[in-house]
């Protein structure tokens, strides 16, 4: 077990921290994971509005708790977008409350309490986060929303450890934000621009919610965890062919009602439908990234008949994908 202690109001100070502890370096805010420790990267973004971004996507060979210690000065907040994938033996492992809390999440934490982050061996982790004060929050709501807001967001997690799961919209925008390099000629704007739609959507679902899910749903918290692995399963490889409803069925313990049932309440539509949405919002930022052909689009997100293909990307948006790459000024090849 790897214990790293951090107090950083920066992800560019925590790469320092991190590559000391990894024997590694930071080059222009990146930072490799070396072979002996794992796999993958960490980037810090420094935000022309004085907001700072880690994007992290890292498998590590031992596991590791990063412990935040609370900071006494003016009060930082962190909002983070995790997801675990290609996870070993989900349910048979004693830190199961730990690891859940990684597994797929969105959720906000402040710098006035001390808080620790679980990564275990062997599991991939995606990682977005973002370091904001208050006054950030004023470009969305006003100062009473704000308290309100807070205040009740962080009573109902002390109180049901609520966290909000991953859903369509957030993965539309998490999708162009988790690169290695963000091809964007303006990058820096083009992420900022992004992130704050993250928190934006955040907050407003925030203050649209009346319970926290679990109690609002009448879902117990592993019920919610073994949909959120139903859920990541379906979005994580549109190149296959989605499971069948048996199959995700057995893997969440669940009858194939009670499955369809939960996951419509947890996720707002069913199953396919979602898978779908998700398919075809994948479909769309392949398109615009310009790097590939429409068939080739189309075979990433699991279509062998282009006709097919644009049939349900027009359902999807309202139009064609040339038409698509046309409104966007790109070459449709």
């Amino acid at each position: 077990m790897t214990e790293i202690y951090f107090d950083s109001l920066n992800y560019s100070d925590l790469l320092q921290t991190l590559s000391r502890n990894f024997k590694s370096k930071v080059t222009n805010g990146y930072m490799s994971i070396p072979s002996n420790i794992g796999a993958g990267f960490l980037k810090a973004i420094q935000l022309p509005c004085g907001m700072s971004v880690l994007i992290s996507d890292m498998r590590l060979r031992e596991d590791t708790i990063m412990h935040r210690t609370s900071y006494k000065g003016s009060l930082y907040y962190v909002l983070q977008f995790n997801e675990a994938i290609e996870a070993p033996t989900l349910y048979s492992t004693p830190k199961l409350e730990a690891y859940n809390m990684l597994k797929q999440m969105v959720l906000l934490t402040h710098t006035g309490v001390s808080s620790k982050y679980f990564f275990p061996a062997n599991t991939r982790l995606l990682s977005y986060k973002i370091i904001f004060q208050r006054k950030h929050l004023q470009q969305f709501i006003d100062e009473q929303t704000i308290e309100q807001t807070l205040s009740k967001y962080f009573s109902e997690f002390v109180q049901f450890g609520t966290v909000d799961p991953l859903d369509v919209e957030y993965r539309s925008i998490l999708k162009e934000l988790m690169n290695e390099n963000i091809s964007h000629p303006l990058a820096k704007n083009f992420v900022q621009n992004r992130t704050f739609l993250l928190i934006e959507k955040f907050l407003l679902k925030l203050s649209a919610a009346e319970k926290p899910v679990a109690e609002k749903l009448k879902l117990s918290d592993n019920e919610i965890v073994r949909l959120m692995k139903i859920e990541s399963m379906l979005v994580n490889d549109f190149s296959v062919t989605p499971p069948n409803i048996n199959y995700l069925s057995r893997i969440s313990a669940m009858s194939p009602t009670k499955l369809k049932t939960d996951f419509k309440r947890l996720y707002g539509m069913p199953i396919y439908e979602y898978y779908q949405k998700n398919r075809m919002q994948r479909a769309k930022l392949l398109l615009l990234e310009g790097k590939h052909s429409i068939k080739e689009v189309g075979i990433k997100v699991g279509y062998s008949n282009l006709s097919h293909f644009a049939g349900s990307f027009k359902k999807e948006f309202g139009l064609l994908p040339s038409e698509l790459l046309a409104k966007d000024g790109a070459l449709a090849i």
